[in-house]
């Protein structure tokens, strides 16, 4: 099996020629290269001794090849990972690859290169088919750099003699027809390219190229989008870059595609998909992928060491490694989990990592992937609880927390702007927005009244085509790179464990109930329903119902409960509780163990307080993280038809939309409790309004906030950084002068 450092053979030759095909570097000394002159497709060669002068100059990831697969290659990945550079090696190296009759490029056969490293091309100007085919095959298979010149047809021989460009396409030249072959067939030949789908697709462009529609049905397409090309650009270089796209549709149908037909759905064409689809999934190897659970949980362990920064930091980490570096799964694919993740209540980002380790590992793999992706914020917060609940009072905690608080306000205040710019489209949606913070902060509605009012409107805006609630909740690119589906691990098939099974499903909903409501249950059989434990149990798992938006969302809801209902926080206090889950890896929801511990610490009963608080949290992380193993284990099979229901998909929007008023509330909410030590209720005309004493206000947090929303909106400084800016600053202050809470 290969390490997380190594690429296999098979799943190198499903990316070689595609876009996204990382760099090849091909590190084998002299004397192996000249055993064996071939390159593996688009491969350059490097001496591995100068890793340290060409490394850095390398943009994208790299797979490098020496010939066994061993010191060179892992010594110069080991290199480009310490440059920035995602670097893999080829597993068995030159050998490998040769034995599993792999493509190979004959050295000899390639133009000399420019100073830059690339080759040259010239040819006539206003390409159609093979000056636009050839030049693919040449930028995916040959010399990804390669540099192409159209001049008019009488410069070609001069311009090549004289700017070191090899000619192509033109009559009297080594690169050109021969008999009835066009040069794309010649240099598919000469480069040794003989694969089952570009000797299909050569069919097609000799078609297209020589007049001869009969060769191949898809030649009369091939020639329509090519003259459709040349009509649309004047310049060469522009209809060659479109024309790259063009080619590489046509590849992979040629790959991947040749079986698979399209008509409107009926019972007879659904069962023909079907087909399809299973046929797909074999070849594709997406059932039995060889991926170790082993490597799984080492993978899953790193990204959940790095998840800071909130859902969209944890997704971008979770794409980064997943997708970019790991190619288990393609962009689409990981993008359909996330829509779907974000329909449902609860951390998106936890229930993507369970999602995406229930597709590659079954039901252990996202049970693991989703415990992994709390366990260090779960540990980490329980052990700042204790610390916070023995040293609390401390001049120097208080004056740590006092810095934080502020930080926490900006970073809030912050999400506000960020999740309003994305979501709030229309009037409409603007309107929603103020709704839920009216409703709110003037009325105290109840959360989940507000919530399900939002989806309530956006469902039936949905459903009646209305205008304003199409404008989705779903997510659109992320990172940098982009990888197909098809050159993934798991590649575009179906995997037999995703398809709805209806006993699968009653075990899990049947483990999923007892896992979930035995801890409600059991505190209500054994100490009533007065109790700190029943309250715990209860309330946090009725916000596991609710917590769509994600954390900033709920805490507004969690915040006034705890603090005014409940009585388990003073109003600062869920200020510092936020400041510790920012400064976590793992989702920022896991803020709530902090509410659980000090809940339970202040109303132990017979325990003692910190053996109180240590359970109260653990039952507070329990019912709000289990119910997402249920919903992702239970509804991800059917996730395709949930994700592309157009009312639902509004509903999200209209509840998108009414998160950024609900999380206005808690900024206010925070502002006034952070910024002044009084705060009175006002009452009448049925709304409640909480005023703050002016004469109470906290000068020096009033300076430290606008210092942390100056270095969030104005400097763009990166969250950590404010965090820990802040902290610092509060401390020194406090240590010197005092702080009051």
């Amino acid at each position: 099996m290969p390490s997380f450092l190594e690429i296999t053979s098979d799943k190198l030759n499903r990316i070689v020629g595609t876009p996204g095909a990382p760099t090849l570097i091909d590190v084998r000394i002299d004397e192996d290269f000249d055993a064996d002159a071939r390159l593996l497709p688009g491969s350059v060669r490097h001496d591995y001794r100068t890793v340290g002068e060409w490394g850095p100059s390398l943009t994208g990831s790299a797979v490098i090849i020496c010939q066994q697969g061993r010191k060179l290659s892992h010594g110069v990945a080991a290199h480009l990972r310490h440059a920035g550079i995602v670097a893999e090696v080829l597993e068995g190296g030159f050998e490998a690859w040769r034995q599993a009759d792999g493509l190979l490029v004959p050295e000899d056969k390639l133009p000399r290169r420019d100073d830059c490293g690339r080759t040259v091309w010239v040819t006539r100007s206003r390409p159609k088919i093979d000056r636009i085919a050839c030049p693919w095959l040449i930028r995916r298979f040959v010399d990804p750099n390669a540099v192409f010149l159209f001049v008019p047809a009488s410069e070609v021989a001069l311009v090549g003699d004289r700017f070191g460009a090899t000619p192509f396409d033109i009559e009297e030249v080594f690169w050109s027809h021969r008999g009835e072959l066009c040069t794309f067939d010649v240099m598919i030949e000469e480069f040794g390219l003989k694969s089952r789908p570009l000797l299909h697709l050569a069919t097609i462009v000799r078609g297209a190229d020589t007049a001869r529609p009969e060769l191949a049905p898809e030649v009369a397409g091939l020639l329509a989008a090519s003259l459709g090309l040349s009509r649309m650009f004047n310049d060469d270089l522009e209809q060659l870059e479109a024309g790259l796209t063009l080619y590489d549709a046509f590849y992979r149908w040629c790959r991947d595609a040749t079986s698979e037909t399209h008509n409107w759905p009926n019972a007879r064409q659904d069962s023909n998909m079907a087909a399809v689809v299973n046929e797909d999934a074999r070849s594709s190897g997406t059932g039995d992928h060889e991926l170790p659970f082993s490597e799984g949980v080492k993978v899953w362990a790193r990204v959940a060491a790095l998840s800071f920064g909130g859902p969209a930091g944890q997704i971008a980490v979770m794409h980064r490694i997943i997708v970019e570096e790991k190619r288990w799964i393609g962009e689409e694919r990981f993008l359909h989990a996330l829509n779907y993740c974000t329909l449902l209540p609860g951390p998106e980002a936890q229930q993507l990592a369970i999602y995406i380790g229930w597709l590659l590992h079954k039901t252990k793999g996202g049970i693991v992937a989703g415990t992994l992706f709390v366990l260090p914020g779960a540990v980490a917060i329980m052990g700042l609880s204790w610390i916070y609940a023995i040293f609390g009072n401390a001049g120097a905690v208080q004056a740590l927390f006092f810095g934080l608080k502020a930080a926490v306000l900006a970073i809030v205040l912050g999400a506000v702007l960020r999740i309003g710019s994305r979501s709030l489209k229309n009037k409409v949606m603007m309107g929603l927005a103020a709704a839920a913070f009216v409703a709110l902060w003037l009325f105290q509605a109840p959360f989940p009244l507000v919530v399900v009012t939002a989806g309530l409107i956006g469902f039936i805006g949905g459903k009646a085509g209305w205008a304003a609630f199409s404008t989705g909740g779903g997510h659109g690119k992320i990172g940098g790179r982009q990888v197909a589906d098809a050159d993934s691990l798991l590649g575009e098939g179906v995997p037999a464990h995703t398809r709805p099974n209806a006993v699968w499903l009653l075990k899990v909903a049947a483990v999923g109930a007892v896992a979930w409501f035995g801890p409600i249950i059991l505190p209500f059989a054994f100490l009533g329903s007065h109790n700190v434990f029943s309250d715990i149990a209860v309330f946090f798992s009725k916000m596991a119902m609710v917590t769509f938006g994600g954390a900033y969302a709920v805490l507004s809801y969690v915040a006034q409960e705890a603090v005014n209902r409940y009585g388990w926080l003073k109003p600062g206090e869920m200020l510092d509780g936020l400041g510790l889950a920012e400064t976590t890896p793992g989702p920022l929801i896991m803020v709530t163990q902090f509410v659980g511990f000090m809940g339970a610490y202040r109303a132990p009963g017979g325990l003692s307080p910190l053996l109180a608080g240590t359970l109260g949290g653990l039952l507070t992380t329990w019912v709000t993280f289990v119910p997402c193993f249920v919903w992702i284990l239970l509804g991800a099979p059917f996730m395709e038809n949930l994700r592309r229901n157009k009312a639902l998909s509004a509903a999200l929007a209209a509840i998108t939309a009414a998160v950024v008023g609900i999380i206005l509330n808690l900024a206010v909410w925070f502002a006034l409790h952070v910024l002044f030590s009084e705060v009175r209720k006002v009452s009448g005309f049925g709304m409640t309004l909480d005023v703050p004493v002016l004469s109470s206000v906290n000068l020096p947090s009033l300076v430290l906030t606008i210092a942390a929303v100056l270095a969030v909106f104005r400097f763009k400084v990166g969250m950590l950084t404010v965090l820990a800016s802040s902290a610092v600053v509060g401390l020194a202050y406090g240590l010197t002068f005092g702080v009051h809470p």
